[in-house]
């Protein structure tokens, strides 16, 4: 603990200290894009002082969405937004990162409080155990990236 306030230097980048953020799913977002929202929520830890601030998952494809409620980087569109809340969280003195992702197998269109139901036209299958099977059908998908 007697570091955790102490600037920590990762590679380029230099953290005022050693309190980070981690992802949070905020289904707040509408077509993907930044809103006041996400500017207060995660411009919020910046100002309280955390030394990074990492955004929710940013799905990489339209159908890689956890829901149809999440931040997204599936289009240039989206990367207004997404620069102007990365220029706040650094004008409070933090590093902005963000997280990017798919939701593979565990894709659903629906916020958590509607009932998460999965999509049957994934990518992938689960198993029981929760491993991820790529379908031998694949050319019926297309996906952009």
């Amino acid at each position: 603990m007697k570091n955790l306030f102490t600037p920590l230097q990762i590679r380029e980048l230099t953290l005022r200290n050693r309190i980070a953020v981690s992802p949070m799913q905020q289904y707040s977002s509408v077509d993907g894009f930044v809103n006041d929202w996400h500017i207060v929520h995660f411009g919020s830890r910046a100002v309280g002082g955390a030394g990074l601030v990492i955004t929710e998952a940013l799905p990489i494809s339209l159908a890689g969405r956890w829901t149809k409620y999440d931040l997204g980087i599936w289009s240039d569109e989206h990367i207004e937004g997404l620069r102007r809340l990365a220029t706040f969280i650094k004008a409070q003195g933090s590093a902005a990162v963000a997280q990017i992702g798919h939701s593979g197998a565990k894709a659903s269109r629906n916020h958590p409080d509607e009932g998460f139901k999965m999509i049957k036209e994934s990518l992938f299958l689960l198993n029981q155990k929760n491993t991820l099977y790529r379908r031998l059908q694949l050319k019926k998908y297309l996906y952009r990236f």
